[in-house]
């Protein structure tokens, strides 16, 4: 039999004239569209709450991500450019990343069933007028990670050649596949390859140069659905008999063309669920193998996808459908209770970081829990939200929280519950012996005075802090946790931290109650004073032009600084020296540049009132090598004494100084190599010693040299024969992904500034290194720069992991 939708011919003809010419929205129906004794009233508020934002492993390395969002049963797939990443989901909802796997095509569709994944790619071939298609087959292995099975194309297996792989779907091993030339293929899936079952074609009766078929498709419980649109619209529902011999079981008959009746279809144990696009109305049918049955019609205000169909997804226990209002979306849901569609209240996200001008590119609900794809967030990397829908009225934990936690003596505690209630909001009551230590502020566990390691505070003084948690909501829900909280010795204290406007620290140099910072990026440095104990920023320079590189390197002494711009002036760079004024106001003393030299102001460092700047090469050298050039900085101007190359000092400086250090008699510069230049007793500098090694930083200090790379720090000594002799060398076991950025000698004490952190070791009597301290440890930040003074002030520019927040921080020498 054919199920038909029938409404009065005479009174769509008025509406659609109406409704066409007039561009209103919804339907002009009203109620008479509702079955509404299917439908009971909506239940209390629900309160959706965001679980976390899930990026890839390397989000800046990747594009598009969230373009496209699959899943089923225990696994979670999103879709970036021709990279899928896999998750798995716990009970709880709770997503962890398992691993990622290039496909190595642009993928159209994507769809997976227990461990298998079906990919589809409508464009295959270099040429991309070539539209035939293909569909790949993989599988998660139970080590979790994704092997390629086959692939197959459109002309191996299918009768046209029009975008195959438009949209796949998978049930148990059966794989249905459709094209954009009005036909889908049932396949089944057999160890190295795929037998046809059958090709889908309109039936004859509905022939007709207007109708598309296939417009959606689905597959579940031994049942395929397929729809179209033409004189009317359609929804044709096929039975796959045991012998898998496919036949047609019933046609759902929309007669108004115009409404796009089953533009996207859902389709999940039984049950059946469409949208009409102009009429937003949501229809839902249960289907068994031998009739349709419809459930309800209810009206919503349906957004519209990119591709003209509208969003509509089902799981085991509720229908979902985007709704509109204005510019902002919400979702209206369906609980699927036998023959009774129950309706929920809709869910209006009210976080500036979910909603959206445009709606989400894709979606898919999973074990009560949404994802929501914005392939066009973050500069086009993509980002998906996963949030929770129907969590009971109770506190709901997604990950159990540690029984103890660290924190360095000095530090804060901030500890975030990965929980929530869909109540409302979460309160923390704390008890226990040690309670009054700590505080609730706004849902984050922290410390109300900083801890002092040599004086505990705790209850039993052993720098163990015991406390009692509960969570609970507003409906007086709870859960408990027992914590321990651990104290630990620190060298250097944490003291201030500092907002920076930007995120990397180029460069960094301290003198005094002074700190400089460049900021190259930005084209801008920030000079800092330590007034009374706090850090104040006294000045800031700008450059308008931020290609220049202003800021990368930085230098001060007393109260001259200095600042360069090594590719101002078409890469030749030039040095900005300045002077603090006794009321804190800073002069530009002179800018100055060197005739024929490239990258001028690659590196620089003051001493003793002489500036020392490096050039990357000057074309007045035979091998475009680098030089160091030398100025005496005084009040009104900056005048040039003299320079080293390789005419005058019988060495190679190579290709660009990173660094110069400056200790009577020698100069140390860091290049491709380190060279080491000593004055003799005419005032005359000539290399002594050379390591031609690629080393990240150097310091000098006593005649003792300390270079580092991303396995070792080592200490070299440079004898009266002026001979380097290794003394020790330390295993840094540092990856590409924590290098480090800089070194700093000083009094014994190595301070090197890592990609992940920052770390002091200490040069022992017997010349080995030892860790002295970790400056982040129990703390959540990373390094980008660092500078030590000389009244035992640490400078750290870096940022917050969790937010990459840019700061500035003070440690100070625990007394």
């Amino acid at each position: 039999m054919l199920y038909n939708i029938m409404r009065s011919t005479l009174l769509f003809s008025i509406v659609f004239f109406f409704t066409f010419f007039s561009g209103c929205q919804g339907n002009p129906f009203g109620e008479t569209t509702n079955n509404d004794s299917n439908i009971s009233s909506p239940q209390p508020t629900l309160h959706p709450f965001l679980v976390d934002y899930i990026t890839p492993p390397s989000p800046s390395s990747y594009y598009y991500f969230g373009a496209r969002i699959t899943s089923n049963g225990d696994y979670v797939l999103s879709v970036a450019k021709d990279t899928v990443f896999v998750y798995k989901q716990d009970e709880n909802g709770s997503l962890t990343y398992l691993t990622n796997f290039l496909h190595n095509q642009w993928i159209d569709s994507i769809a997976i069933y227990n461990n298998y994944i079906a990919i589809g790619s409508t464009w295959v071939d270099n040429d991309p007028y070539d539209s035939e298609g293909a569909v790949t087959l993989y599988s998660i292995e139970t080590n979790n990670s994704v092997t390629k099975l086959f692939t197959f194309n459109a002309d191996d297996v299918a009768d046209d050649w029009d975008e195959f792989g438009d949209d796949v779907e998978l049930y148990q091993n059966y794989l249905l596949v459709k094209t954009t030339s009005d036909n889908a293929y049932l396949f089944k899936i057999n160890d190295t390859n795929v037998t046809k079952i059958t090709k889908f074609t309109l039936p004859s009766e509905y022939a007709s140069s207007t109708y598309t078929y296939a417009k959606d498709i689905a597959i579940d419980n031994n049942q395929v659905v397929i729809s179209a649109s033409g004189d009317q619209d359609n929804v044709f529902i096929y039975n796959i008999e045991d012998n898998d011999t496919v036949s047609l079981m019933d046609t759902i008959n929309f007669p108004y063309r115009i409404s796009f009746f089953a533009n996207n279809i859902a389709f999940k144990n039984g049950y059946l669920a469409t949208t009409e696009q102009i009429f937003n109305v949501l229809h839902v049918y249960k289907i068994s193998k031998e009739k349709i049955t419809p459930l309800a019609e209810r009206n919503i205000n349906v957004v519209r996808r990119y591709d003209g169909s509208n969003y509509v997804s089902m799981d085991d226990n509720h229908i979902l459908a985007f709704t509109a209002n204005g510019d902002n979306f919400s979702i209206s849901i369906y609980a699927i209770d036998g023959d009774n569609i129950i309706q929920k209240p809709d869910l209006v996200f009210p976080d500036t970081n979910i909603k959206d001008s445009n709606t989400p590119n894709a979606f898919c609900q999973n074990k009560d829990n949404l994802f929501l794809g914005f392939y066009a967030k973050n500069d086009m990397h993509g980002v998906a939200y996963h949030i929770n829908l129907y969590a009971k009225d109770d506190v709901y934990v997604y990950t159990t929280p540690p029984q103890q936690l660290d924190i360095a003596e000095g530090a804060t505690i901030s500890y975030a519950f990965n929980a929530a209630s869909p109540a409302g909001k979460l309160n923390y009551l704390i008890s226990g012996d040690d309670q009054s230590y700590f505080q609730d502020n706004d849902n984050n566990l922290t410390n109300t005075v900083p801890f002092d390691y040599e004086n505990p505070l705790d209850s039993n003084n052993d720098n163990n802090y015991t406390i009692n948690l509960q969570l609970e909501d507003p409906l007086g829900n709870k859960k408990t946790f027992d914590f321990s909280i651990i104290v630990h010795d620190k060298q250097f204290i944490k003291k201030e931290t500092i907002s920076l406007p930007y995120t990397l620290a180029h460069d960094m140099d301290a003198d005094g109650n002074y700190t400089i910072i460049g900021f190259w990026d930005d084209g801008t440095a920030y000079l800092y004073k330590n007034i009374n104990g706090t850090t104040t920023k006294t000045a800031e320079l700008l450059e308008k032009d931020t290609d220049i590189f202003f800021g990368d390197k930085v230098a001060i002494e007393g109260k001259y600084f200095a600042v360069s711009a090594m590719l101002a002036n078409d890469t030749a760079g030039y040095v900005n020296v300045y002077k603090i004024n006794n009321d804190e106001s800073v002069t530009l003393i002179q800018q100055i540049t060197l005739s024929g030299s490239n990258r001028f102001g690659s590196s620089l460092t003051i001493n003793d009132n002489k500036l020392y700047v490096g050039a990357y090469s000057d074309s007045s050298l035979s091998q475009g090598d680098g030089k160091v050039v030398v100025y005496q900085i005084n009040d009104t101007n900056v005048t040039q004494l003299f320079q080293y190359d390789t005419n005058n000092t019988n060495n190679s400086w190579t290709k660009y100084t990173k660094k110069i250090i400056v200790e009577d008699p020698y100069i140390i510069s860091l290049g491709n190599g380190v060279h080491i230049n000593k004055m003799d007793a005419n005032g005359s500098y000539s290399e002594v010693a050379t390591l031609e090694n690629i080393y990240k930083d150097i310091g000098f200090e006593n005649k003792h040299l300390v270079t580092i790379d991303d396995t070792n720090i080592t200490i070299f000594e440079i004898d009266d024969n002026n001979t380097l002799h290794q003394l020790s060398s330390y295993k840094t076991d540092l990856s590409s992904t924590n290098s480090p950025y800089s070194l700093q000698l000083q009094d014994n004490k190595i301070y090197v500034c890592l990609n992940s952190d920052a770390k002091v070791f200490q040069i022992g009597s017997d010349n080995n290194i030892t860790l002295y301290d970790q400056l982040n440890a129990y703390d959540n930040w990373s390094c980008k720069g660092m500078v030590k003074n000389a009244q035992d002030q640490i400078y750290i520019g870096g940022s917050v992991i969790d937010t990459s927040t840019p700061i500035l921080m003070k440690y100070e020498k625990d007394q």
